[in-house]
């Protein structure tokens, strides 16, 4: 019972800050330790940080969200991959909608496949991302 109050004073915590806290590294921080505990709606806790103004923390988000592979981030990580003004968003944006595999990302990375050929600061494309992305959903779906 004790372990459910201590978590359940952790989500009013961390979400208190998570919505109160401008500086990009603390909320960096803030959303891995969210991420790495054992706790329910983890997910909706960081996904508004995938709005914020500031393209490194945005990257960050979709980078964790697409390694802790929930399955209710694929509509915001579609968005970004579709819509983000950084082109690092975008392609990590792709490599998140492979990690999760989920289907409905289809058509989307299809089309940054396609379209989006804007490089990043590593020298990755979105559409090569993209295209990786796509061959694991594939190897998903295959082993399923």
């Amino acid at each position: 019972m004790r372990n459910m109050n201590q978590n359940e004073e952790f989500v009013d915590f961390i979400g208190d800050k998570l919505r109160s806290e401008k500086d990009i590294e603390i909320l960096g921080y803030m959303a891995e330790i969210t991420v790495d505990k054992n706790i329910k709606n983890k997910v909706s806790l960081i996904l508004p940080l995938i709005q914020f103004s500031d393209p490194l923390l945005r990257r960050h988000i979709c980078g964790l969200l697409g390694n802790y592979g929930d399955t209710v981030a694929i509509e915001r990580l579609i968005d970004k991959l579709r819509t983000d003004e950084s082109v690092d968003v975008r392609v990590v944006s792709a490599y998140a909608l492979g990690k999760i595999g989920d289907g409905r990302a289809t058509a989307d990375l299809l089309w940054a496949k396609d379209h989006d050929f804007a490089v990043d600061f590593q020298g990755l494309s979105a559409s090569n991302q993209a295209t990786k992305a796509l061959n694991e959903i594939e190897r998903k779906q295959e082993s399923d």
